[in-house]
């Protein structure tokens, strides 16, 4: 929804503001800052090597499954978060 403050969205309404990624010069849209520019992803490979989970930008956005009980024996699928906007 292009809801994430970042430089695509902000450097409309802001002529001082790049449009451009800080590290490595691509455009900062929400997917750029918080997965597609490779400094991030990876911190992202990281994490998912020490969580022995493969993070993906579903998993940033939509969280990551875990079959827990609720309100009696029929498994539900909860989403954990990783990224709260």
């Amino acid at each position: 929804n292009n809801i994430v403050p970042c430089g695509k969205t902000i450097c409309k309404f802001n002529a001082n503001i790049s449009s451009t990624c800080k590290v490595c010069n691509d455009i900062e849209s929400a997917y750029h800052m918080l997965y597609g520019c490779p400094f991030i992803n990876g911190l992202w490979e990281e994490v998912s090597l020490k969580l022995k989970f493969n993070i993906t930008w579903k998993t940033i956005v939509c969280g990551w499954p875990s079959s827990t009980y609720v309100d009696g024996p029929h498994p539900h699928l909860h989403l954990k978060s990783i990224v709260s906007i």
